[in-house]
């Protein structure tokens, strides 16, 4: 059996402004990135309103637009 791949069981977070999936997290991957996350976003709805401290943060939008002030 191949044991490089793992399948586990992906829980969305889920509420009215779309999803938010954890796909990979450093202790299962082994990588200097901390968390990866997939986001689905219903139209018009506001994300974030937060900040980290200290964090550096990438985004790619596959669909449509988003702003970010």
């Amino acid at each position: 059996m191949d044991t490089r791949f793992e399948f586990i069981s992906i829980n969305p977070f889920r509420d009215k402004r779309g999803s938010l999936k954890k796909i990979a997290m450093k202790s299962r991957i082994g990588t200097e990135i901390e968390e990866v996350y997939v986001l689905y976003s219903n139209k018009g709805a506001v994300r974030g309103n937060h900040y980290h401290k200290e964090t550096s943060e990438y985004f790619s939008v596959l669909e449509g637009t988003a702003f970010f002030p």
